[in-house]
């Protein structure tokens, strides 16, 4: 027993095999008393820079504010001489040359500016910038000149470039009427530059920088760089920020590819932006430097306080050695007349009775596991099923006996690798998608796939997956049983060839049984009639009147016969199947059925639905027949309505009624539910690859659905 206790050290304060000192302990305090200054300190920092970078912002924002206003100002200078030059009485005379000659007057007072005179076409008449009669080009702004001419409202372009100057230029246009419409558009193209000038008076702080951009955010004029940024893009963030709003302040790179803080503002005269931005770095400093000094101070705090605690615990370590280096350690677990001491004794002695209460528990757990594990293993290897475990991204993590030797594979092998290179690649998809249908509600889901064994043969398997899922609903593992149906899928397929064997002798039956019709009763028939029309012809007209009665039921008699053959051939193999398709038989079909039975029937077919193959079409046509005929004897309806359409990349096939209906279970085979005549639909639709579904409720009829992928048409 003294040497257990001299083992145990408070086991449940720390970490089996790990001690903590008093003096780790007493340091950690300090580091938690810190910790708020710490905390405190970075929230006085981030609220320090988030009050200058308001302000910042702010005193920018009000800067584009103005710069906007001042940008206004010239352009509507500009707009208003303009709009005066417009009423000069040369224009209403059409005098281009004395045009001309005022419009140079005029550039005076705005040197480097150009005036340009166009007509509708966009074709200028009088440039300033070429001496007058000088063959001139057409405008580069056409959308600018058709704007003037349909809304006769001034105008003021993006930037473009001149087609005589090849300059970076801005204009601004204005109508001049005559006779009430618009005759000209007149124009006052000036550099770009000349914006840049206005940018430079502004005295902007140091750092900062101005931007003027059309309102296609393309740069116009800027304080740094304008030859090389005019007619470039503004950066994606400001175009989206300017397209959203009137003015704000964002955060993004500029043209130089530099961390900025921009504020903008849009002019409402000409839609055109301002922009005043500073380099993030600048605003930044300032907060770095009340990191530095707050972290600084409270990294000195945090030393001297650490250095404190170490010297205490020290201290205390070396009075509760003296206290313990005297004595055996026997000796500590007896009264000492110390009350701390004789706590700790009791403790010690409390935690020894538990330890060694928990030890034989757990041992006795480990025990049960042990045989438990045992049995289970001996389950699960003895099984003939492939079993196996997984992670939901898809690795293996148990796998019996019966998976290893199906697949060539050891156990070692296989866990931790993924369970896909066993299965198809062709069917890795319907797994996936199977799979992703577990849920806490829907725990099982089964899979019918192929897949690949050590000898390199394919089989098909049916595998049984549960999910294993947490108390919050997130799928865990998932438990997989399969078995070999391999021999089921070929009596499967067998049965499949027997049946579409059988239906394509069905239909050569009826098609050869209504050629007999035709070929041999229809004649006979026939010629019966025309017989009988020439006894009636021939007979005295003195004749008895009986036999000519008679005579005459006869030749009824027969028209009626060949008319019962005709309907019968047609029921066989309806001839306009053949000849011209599937929808334009459902339409004959359909019209003597309503004749024969009062219900009406509609069909929904475009005469121009392409051909299918003869299969396909004999299948739906039957699917048609016998959904009808259970229409007629059971359903009570008094409309059908038959449906052939192209949706969503497959063919829709429906017959619906508005009959009486009846409960259906989808769990319940059709055979029990409905009779025979569904389960024959349903197989002559999958037959052909189809698949087939009925839908049911007392009172809302029946609905037969046969959906076949367009691929398989």
């Amino acid at each position: 027993m003294p040497r257990f206790f001299e083992r145990v050290r408070m086991p449940w304060c720390v970490k089996p095999g790990r001690t903590r000192t008093i003096r780790y302990h007493l340091i950690c305090l300090v580091a938690v008393c810190v910790i708020p200054v710490w905390i405190v300190a970075g929230i006085l920092v981030y609220q320090s820079y988030q009050t200058k970078y308001a302000q910042l912002t702010n005193a920018m924002l009000d800067a584009a504010r103005s710069l906007s206003m001042n940008v206004d100002r010239d352009l509507a200078s500009v707009q208003a001489a303009l709009t005066a030059f417009a009423v000069s009485p040369s224009f209403a005379a059409g005098d281009l040359a004395e045009i001309h000659r005022q419009a140079r007057a005029l550039l005076r007072s705005y040197p480097g500016a150009d005036i340009i005179v166009s007509d509708s076409s966009g074709q200028q008449l009088v440039n300033s910038y070429r001496s007058f009669g000088t063959p001139l080009p057409k405008r580069n702004t056409p959308e600018t000149v058709r704007r003037i001419f349909q809304t006769g409202q001034p105008v003021i372009s993006d930037l473009y470039f001149g087609a005589l100057t090849k300059r970076p230029l801005i204009a601004i246009d204005v109508p001049v009427f005559r006779d009430n419409r618009v005759a000209y558009d007149l124009s006052m193209a000036f550099p770009a530059t000349q914006l840049s000038t206005l940018l430079s008076q502004q005295r902007l702080s140091q750092g900062r920088f101005g931007v003027i951009l059309d309102s296609q955010c393309v740069v116009v004029a800027r304080t740094r760089g304008q030859e090389r940024y005019s007619g470039v893009n503004a950066c994606s963030r400001l175009r989206r920020a300017v397209a959203v709003a009137a003015e704000g302040v964002l955060e993004a790179d500029d043209l130089e590819e530099k961390p900025v803080v921009s504020a903008f503002c849009k002019s409402s005269l000409s839609s055109w932006t301002v922009v005043i931005g500073v380099p993030l770095a600048a605003v930044t400093s300032r907060m770095y430097e009340w990191l530095a000094l707050v972290l600084a101070g409270t990294l000195l705090l945090s030393l001297v306080g650490l250095v404190l605690a170490m010297v205490m615990g020290r201290n205390i370590a070396w009075s509760i050695q003296s206290l313990l280096a005297p004595m055996p350690v026997s000796d500590v677990l007896k009264h000492s007349g110390l009350k701390e001491v004789d706590d700790v004794a009791d403790a010690l002695r409390e935690a020894a009775r538990l330890t060694e209460k928990r030890l034989e528990e757990r041992l006795e757990i480990e025990s049960q596991l042990l045989l438990s594990e045992q049995r289970y293993r001996s389950v699960v290897e003895d099984q003939t099923e492939v079993i196996s475990r997984f992670r939901p991204d898809g690795t293996l993590i148990f796998v019996n006996e019966v998976y290893c030797r199906i697949f060539g594979k050891t156990s070692s092998e296989v866990l931790g690798s993924s369970w896909h290179p066993v299965a198809m690649p062709a069917d890795l998809a319907v797994i996936e998608n199977k799979l992703r249908l577990l849920s806490p509600s829907h725990p099982v889901v089964i899979v019918e796939n192929r897949v690949v064994t050590a000898s390199g043969e394919v089989r098909w398997m049916q595998f049984v997956n549960r999910g294993m899922f947490d108390t919050q609903g997130r799928l865990i593992e998932t438990l997989s049983v399969g078995r070999d149906i391999t021999e089921r899928k070929q009596a499967e397929d067998a049965l499949r060839a027997y049946a579409r064997r059988l239906m394509d002798v069905e239909e050569t039956l009826r098609k050869a049984i209504a050629a007999e019709l035709h070929d041999e009763i229809g004649r006979d028939l026939t010629v019966l009639g025309i017989n009988l029309s020439i006894i009636g012809a021939s007979l005295p007209s003195d004749a008895v009147v009986s036999l000519l009665a008679r005579v005459e039921d006869s030749g009824k008699l027969v028209e009626n016969i060949s008319r019962t053959v005709r309907n019968i051939m047609a029921s066989l193999r309806p001839p306009v199947l053949d000849d011209y398709g599937l929808a334009a038989a459902l339409r004959w079909y359909c019209h003597l059925f309503s004749l024969r039975t009062g219900i009406d029937v509609r069909v929904q077919a475009g005469e121009d639905f392409p051909r299918m193959t003869v299969e396909q079409e004999i299948v739906l046509f039957r699917i048609a027949q016998e959904a009808l005929t259970n229409v007629a004897k059971h359903a009570a309806a008094r409309s059908v309505t038959v449906s052939l359409q192209r949706e969503d990349g497959k063919v829709c096939f429906s017959i619906a009624d508005d009959g009486r209906g009846f409960v259906f279970d989808p769990g319940v085979p059709l055979s029990e539910t409905s009779g025979w005549g569904m389960t024959i639909m349903r197989e002559r639709a999958e037959l052909i690859g189809g698949q087939f579904r009925l839908e049911s409720a007392v009172g809302r009829g029946v609905t037969v659905v046969v959906e076949l992928p367009e691929g398989e048409v």
